[in-house]
């Protein structure tokens, strides 16, 4: 076979394979192009291998042609139920290749699988470029693979110099490795690897509900759930899958109430000792924009025109009973802590604030991470509803850096985030900025199906994120309204990616375009008795997706 010998394990320097069955917390193929160890050019392989390597891992790099050339295919099929992997790495681009609907290889795995980016684009524009990747690397290396479900882990390499081969007076450009890129990626890995091998029983998990700027009294809000309901449903649902949960509310207005009064918090000289460790110049840019870390502490910060009236409150937020600087809205059942975020600005102005993509976080934020983090030592979070802010924070678009706010608040913390399945574009904020696996649910329901509203919403949720918190394996599924004839994006419950090129525009949405391509030159010739000459068609991409590409359906229906 031209792919024998495919699975040798590498070391930096050729040193010699180790047993990967001996000391080792789980087996991780890494798949890489042929291509790349023809032009010897792995040093991004080999770099990742040793990161694994020292976090207990055992890295296996596998090369392949393609993922759609069936031997390579054939092969990794064979190589994956050899190995028996906790997870897969790969560095390939595209989908794997399946017709839409099908099942794929790493369906058939079964294990989380992480895209890590070889990017073309040089480092230095990533460097100094916000939006992180050039428009190919994003095509090739983010937006397709999310087609296969996978998790994207972040870019591990950059294209850049290499030194002059002096018998040929060139310098060549090859795959330069990011270091500290290559570690974040590993910490991925090991943090869901340490997900699945840890017992239910003793699973750590933070249930984190957003709040996002809307009408009085409506803490917790998300687009199209209803969030504490679903919580309490999610509690319900943990404790019987054998999940270390105890005293859970009876209702949601307890639950709310719970979270008002607070329950941790992290003391001052706690952050300033943990946020050492973090980038200075992001440190730097939270002082500039919010002061010491001294002067903001002492509030659980709330805004009034949100939170129900609860005593204790004092002007500009509410007090919190606890002897920590930094007080947090939570409350902890077992094993699990329901939590609502601090504002990421100032509450006088939350909905200028919630989305601005300059405005470093307050010290809080930052804080309530770290405390999830190292203090409460969280093996996940699980994020209910549509949208929070973390996925907005200030940072590279994509690609993100050590010194983007998505990752200095999250780390590498697995995140799970039950999405509205009709909001493919802001999905698509939190799976390539804090890589999370983005669980579609519908939107509510239009008209009644033996169960009420509520009934329904809580039955649907129920089994949607028990499969991903044992860090298994999502398959994909589509996004888009259910109501715009899209029922392919059913059932819910899949790992949401955006867009399939190949599928746009729908069958549904190109008779739904045309009908509405003939209305238009209906009306106008009905106004002005003659056929248009020019037209404008303003594509907005959240509707596109939302939609199955009827817009764009209607323009070429329009075209003739």
């Amino acid at each position: 076979s031209p792919l024998a010998g495919e699975m040798s394990g590498r070391t930096e320097g050729g040193g010699k394979d180790r047993d990967a069955d001996n000391d080792y917390v789980g087996i991780i193929p890494i798949l890489f192009y042929r291509s790349m160890l023809l032009a010897a050019d792995i040093a991004p392989i080999d770099a990742l291998f040793e990161a694994l390597r020292q976090r207990g891992m055992a890295p296996v790099p596998i090369f392949v042609s393609s993922l759609k050339d069936p031997a390579s295919l054939a092969f990794v099929e064979t190589a994956l139920a050899t190995l028996k992997p906790a997870a897969i790495i790969t560095a390939t681009a595209f989908a794997s290749g399946a017709e839409p609907g099908v099942e794929t290889l790493f369906d058939r795995a079964g294990v989380p699988v992480f895209q890590v980016i070889v990017a073309t684009t040089r480092r230095d524009i990533w460097q100094n470029n916000q939006r992180g990747l050039a428009p190919a690397d994003l095509a090739m290396h983010v937006v397709l693979p999310e087609l296969d479900g996978r998790i994207l882990a972040g870019a591990i390499s950059f294209k850049g110099e290499s030194e002059v081969d002096p018998a040929l007076a060139f310098r060549a450009f090859a795959n330069r490795p990011e270091p500290d890129r290559v570690a974040q990626v590993a910490n991925r890995v090991e943090a869901f690897v340490r997900l699945q091998r840890t017992p239910r029983k003793k699973r750590k998990l933070a249930i984190l509900i957003p709040d996002y700027p809307s009408a009085p009294g409506r803490t917790g809000y998300a687009v199209g759930l209803d969030v504490p309901s679903s919580v309490l449903a999610m509690l319900h649902d943990l404790s019987e899958q054998g999940y270390g949960v105890e005293g859970i509310p009876q209702t949601p207005r307890e639950l709310l109430e719970m979270l008002e009064r607070g329950g941790g918090g992290l003391r001052l000289e706690d952050y300033l000792t943990l946020s050492k460790e973090l980038p200075p110049a992001a440190i730097a840019a939270v002082e500039a924009a919010w002061g010491n870390a001294a002067d903001e502490t002492g509030l659980c910060e709330a805004p009034p025109s949100v939170l129900p009236d609860m005593s204790g409150r004092t002007e500009g937020g509410v007090q919190a009973p606890t002897t920590a600087n930094f007080p947090f809205r939570a409350a902890t059942f077992g094993n699990i802590t329901v939590a609502l975020a601090p504002d990421r600005g100032r509450s006088v102005d939350r909905r200028a604030d919630y989305h601005d993509p300059t405005l470093p976080p307050r010290h809080a934020l930052i804080a309530f991470g770290l405390w999830l983090r190292k203090t409460v030592g969280v093996h996940a979070l699980v994020h209910v509803g549509a949208h929070g802010t973390l996925e907005w924070l200030p940072g590279k678009t994509v690609a993100l850096s050590e010194s983007c706010f998505p990752e200095i608040v999250t780390g590498a913390l697995p995140v799970i985030y039950p999405f509205i399945v009709s909001n493919p574009g802001e999905a698509a904020q939190a799976k390539r900025r804090i890589a999370a696996v983005t669980l579609g649910h519908l939107p509510p329901p239009l008209t009644g199906a033996g169960l009420d509203e509520d009934q329904q919403q809580l039955e649907r949720l129920v089994d949607e994120y028990a499969q991903a918190l044992d860090g298994r394996h999502v398959a994909a599924g589509p996004a888009g309204a259910p109501a715009r004839g899209r029922r392919d994006v059913l059932p819910t419950g899949r790992n949401l990616f955006t867009s399939d090129p190949r599928t746009m525009p729908t069958p549904t949405s190109f008779d739904l375009g045309r009908a509405a391509s003939d209305e238009v030159l209906r009306s106008y010739m009905q106004s002005h008795g003659d056929w248009p000459r020019s037209l404008v068609i303003d594509l907005w991409g959240s509707a596109s997706l939302r939609t199955g590409g009827e817009e764009i359906a209607q323009g070429l229906a329009l075209m003739g």
